[in-house]
């Protein structure tokens, strides 16, 4: 279970613009197997016959803590030494979300779901170079009268998101990522987290 940017958003088409244009300059990594995401929770191991039990439990629970609280929200880019570029991100509604999740599952629905800290998209990993990362993080921060940038700005203060139920049905690997491509996902529920901010309904993607 993860945060993915919503499907056709602004935000959606720079993040995966940019994130093209850093493969082109820097080549590709092992976060290219993905899709954009920010982890809400570890892989598990769960029945057909769970699913549809899980994303009711999903939706009633994000209900609860998501009315009157705030949608998450993209802050800056970090870079680490371990050769991870990150985009920082506030979600403490989801987070309570995940946690919540956990308890649930385990007691209702007999899977054990690991809940995740909800507070980064990962842009870039194994990248040793400091200048690399630098280079990648200036990227995706947009600078103060460059072409675009401002709609770059735009986008991530408009950033949403939706909360995705996905199965893992082929893993590949970074180092046939050339031959094979990303993992391939097939997504079970898609569920927009702003919009349900204030609202009562959950509004399912289509």
């Amino acid at each position: 279970i993860n945060l993915q940017p919503t499907r056709d958003s602004q935000f959606h088409k720079i993040m995966y613009e940019l994130r093209d244009r850093c493969a082109l300059a820097f080549g590709a990594d092992p976060t290219h197997l993905y899709p954009l995401h920010v982890s809400v929770t570890g892989f598990f191991e769960a029945y057909e016959r769970q699913l549809q039990p899980l994303v009711g439990v999903m939706k009633e629970l994000l209900a609860t803590v998501l009315q009157g609280g705030e949608p998450p929200t993209v802050g800056k880019v970090i870079c680490t030494k371990t050769g991870y570029v990150l985009f920082d991100l506030k979600a403490a509604s989801i987070t309570s979300f995940s946690q919540r999740l956990g308890e649930r599952s385990s007691r209702d629905l007999g899977l054990q779901i690991r809940p995740k800290a909800v507070n980064h998209i990962s842009l870039a990993c194994n990248r040793p170079s400091e200048d690399t990362r630098a280079k990648i993080k200036a990227t995706y921060e947009p600078q103060e009268g460059h072409l675009g940038d401002a709609d770059i700005c735009k986008a991530y203060s408009a950033a949403t998101f939706d909360l995705v139920l996905s199965r893992l049905l082929h893993r590949s690997s970074f180092e046939r990522f050339a031959e094979d491509g990303p993992h391939v996902f097939q997504e079970t529920a898609r569920i927009q987290v702003n919009r349900l901010i204030g609202e009562g309904g959950v509004p399912v993607a289509d």
